[in-house]
């Protein structure tokens, strides 16, 4: 409940010339009053709830007030208070919860007056640092016949009950203000909408941008923005990935988020039934309504969150994942507005992605036509002069019968062969990536691509062998999990600058390397991500190895054969 409540003191109207009205009616007519509901259109919802309570004070004599704003279920979900000073309220902690003598106010929505809250059964003790408080009078606040919370107001002035008369003033200033405070919610209500589609209107241009032009960490910017409006404390977003029940979170902002940033994240499978059915935002209780996955469900559970908004990321074409917000508990809940301006923004942004895919696609059309130009180039000319250049070196030989001259000979020729079988090897990838994205290739490239284009370090793709050719769709899946979870690893604990990630088929094998240039470690920790890996290795009759030391970076080497059946 700061002390002096609200500057631009109110004072009491004069009693002369009042005669004959009741002492509310004295009350109204003074002019700070009126000034009170007219400024109520322009502030914010807490001010005029601070000024409402200041007034109450003034009006009964009290020290302390304050004001308790309840959700449908009269669950106390904001504590808005005056007189107590800042310094104590920051001592005291996390406001008052709704239990005890306030739960019950809460739930019996009458006028009370108390001599000694102490003395009453529903009292549960205040916390440390708290201010005594002694005579309460509590009467509810009704806006539009409908219960918004309680004005409370404690210790008299010298001591005193409150009195009859002071419960029917504030009585007849409750049903004024709640006019008042309907007028302040229909303004802010007003206010958080208009900020809302700026939003909309700002990142739906953002997405679509080219990364040359700034819209490289663009997810990162909605997170930002949807937690600075919503008055969230986490807000991540979880795009698809071929595991089914799993998210990547491919941006967080918030207490919390480096726990959840750039990894795959089991969810509830109620969630996806509920979004396959419904594009509607569902609020939850907390966010281990959401995620499965242990490690960040217990690092979440530490930063004690409560309530949950999580509104499908879905377009017209395909659902490109999910918007989940979360607020401590002691920040209260989302109300109705916030649910609606949620949904309306992820509809936005999920609309802004599919035209930014679109946009991608174009640009990935474009270097395909470029590849396969190469590729004719290479194929029609480059290749057959190498290999017209190759006939020409094996002629030398009826011209020579010096041993040295035919060894080398010999050696040029097969380094030709070799070019040769390399370049046709190359011609054959770029062909194959220009045949369509559903390629084992264009399928590697694009989860490489999607794991590092989030990363803020220079990042090196090579791919080698006929991968196309070599390897089963059950062994695909493993390979493309092994480079998000190996990727995911570098972005979350290496530091690195840059990472070179390598695709080889050879002699029988399929090897991918990354390898990174980070802070690197002494010995190989055990953590879930590489458990992962090495359980993958050892289901396909594979190895998986990690070498590192410190400030020379990091290297994971996963293999597995071809010939063999990934399970």
């Amino acid at each position: 409940m700061s002390s002096d409540p609200e500057s631009g003191a109110l004072a009491p109207p004069s009693v002369a010339g009042h005669h004959g009205q009741t002492p509310y009616g004295q009350w109204r007519s003074n002019a700070q009053l009126e000034s009170l509901v007219t400024r109520a259109q322009h502030e914010s919802l807490d001010a005029v709830l601070r000024r409402i309570i200041a007034f109450a004070c003034r009006m009964t004599n009290a020290r302390y007030g304050a004001i308790g704003v309840v959700d449908d279920k009269n669950s106390l979900i904001q504590f808005v208070q005056v007189g107590v000073d800042a310094e104590t309220e920051r001592e005291i902690g996390s406001p008052p919860s709704g239990i005890g003598i306030l739960g019950m106010l809460n739930r019996h929505a009458a006028a009370l007056r108390l001599h000694d809250c102490k003395d009453s059964p529903e009292f549960t003790g205040f916390p440390p640092h708290h201010p005594v408080m002694t005579t309460l009078m509590s009467v509810p606040i009704l806006v539009d016949n409908v219960h918004f919370g309680n004005l409370y107001l404690t210790n008299k002035e010298g001591g005193a009950d409150f009195t009859q008369a002071d419960e029917e003033l504030v009585v007849g200033f409750s049903r004024d203000i709640g006019i008042t405070v309907e007028n302040a919610l229909v303004s802010e209500d007003s206010h958080r909408r208009a900020r809302w589609l700026i939003a909309c209107a700002d990142l739906a241009q953002d997405l679509i941008k080219p990364s040359t032009e700034g819209g490289g960490d663009s997810l990162h910017t909605v997170a930002e923005r949807a937690m600075r409006e919503s008055g969230a404390d986490l807000v991540a977003i979880g795009l698809p990935t071929p595991e089914s029940g799993m998210v990547y979170c491919a941006a967080a902002s918030g207490d919390g988020a480096g726990a959840i940033l750039l990894r795959k994240i089991a969810i509830q499978p109620e969630l996806i039934e509920t979004f396959s059915d419904n594009r509607q935002a569902i609020l939850l209780g907390s966010l281990n309504d959401v995620f499965l996955t242990p490690e960040p469900r217990n690092a979440l559970r530490r930063a004690l969150y409560g309530t949950t908004l999580v509104a499908p990321l879905q377009s017209a074409a395909e659902n490109r994942g999910m918007l989940v917000l979360a607020r401590k508990a002691e920040n209260g809940t989302f109300n109705s507005t916030d649910v609606e301006m949620v949904e309306v923004y992820a509809t936005y942004v999920a609309f802004a992605l599919e035209l930014a895919g679109i946009h991608r696609k174009r640009q990935r059309e474009a270097v395909l036509g470029d590849r396969e130009r190469i590729a004719l180039n290479l194929h029609d000319l480059i290749i057959q002069r190498i290999f017209a250049m190759g006939i020409s070196v094996q002629s030398l030989r009826r011209f020579t019968m010096e041993a040295p001259a035919l060894e080398l000979i010999s050696s040029v020729t097969h380094e030709l062969d070799a070019t040769i079988h390399e370049l046709r090897d190359t011609v054959y990838q770029l062909e194959s990536l220009s045949a369509g994205s559903e390629s084992v290739n264009g399928r590697l490239l694009s989860a490489i691509q999607q794991a590092t284009d989030p990363l803020d370090m220079a990042s090196s793709i090579r791919l080698t062998g006929l991968v196309d050719r070599c390897i089963k769709e059950n062994l695909v899946v493993h390979v493309l999990a092994v480079l998000s979870e190996g990727l995911s690893n570098v972005a979350r604990h290496s530091g690195a600058t840059s990472v070179e990630v390598s695709v080889k088929v050879a002699r029988g094998r399929i090897i991918v390397v990354i390898a990174d240039d980070g802070h690197g470690f002494d010995n190989v920790v055990r953590h879930s991500g590489l458990d992962n890996l090495r359980q993958r290795a050892r289901s396909c009759h594979g190895r998986f190895t990690v070498t590192s030391s410190p400030g020379r970076g990091t290297r994971l080497v996963w293999s597995a054969p071809t010939a063999l059946t990934a399970p």
